[in-house]
């Protein structure tokens, strides 16, 4: 099969699932896409958004956590690599400082993380460090941003 259609079927399958909820499922069909083709920035900016958070304590569970720290490290390193969009790096900068101020807290070294295959590795709180630091500041335009989103998330936690 013509490889451009079977990418766009693996795509559609994936934002089926993502509008479904089936999270697992989708970031595993959008990973594979990507893998097949890494130029497609916004395979990883998917499933990212489906494990972004304000920060760190608002994963629902510790699997998401290491869910969301992987997705963010590698679309994160990809993204420096292509020089992406520089407003994304800024947000996720904020999540990415966020692991970085618990891991830090915790007293921990490095901290688990799980890719969308279910494969686990692993990453240092100075190579988490040596990340964020690549990053673009945040602005003030970003910090109102999530904070906006923040107030957004309670009202709908209220409802």
């Amino acid at each position: 099969p013509n490889r451009f259609l079977v990418n766009q079927l693996l795509a559609f399958r994936a934002e089926t699932y993502q509008k479904d909820g089936r999270y697992k499922e989708a970031s595993r069909l959008y990973y594979e896409a990507w893998k097949k083709n890494p130029e497609r920035l916004d395979f990883l900016a998917a499933i990212s958004h489906m494990y972004s958070e304000i920060d760190v304590s608002k994963f629902q569970s510790e699997e998401d956590r290491q869910r969301g720290l992987f997705i963010l490290v590698l679309y994160m390193n990809e993204s420096l690599k292509k020089k992406a969009d520089e407003r994304t790096m800024v947000f996720s900068r904020a999540l990415l400082q966020s692991f970085y101020e618990d891991m830090f807290f915790r007293n921990v070294a490095e901290e688990t993380m799980i890719d969308p295959d279910g494969k686990k590795s692993k990453i240092s709180i100075v190579d988490l460090r040596n990340l964020i630091n690549q990053l673009p500041e945040t602005s003030d335009e970003v910090k109102e941003m999530i904070r906006m989103m923040d107030r957004e998330k309670m009202l709908k936690s209220k409802k």
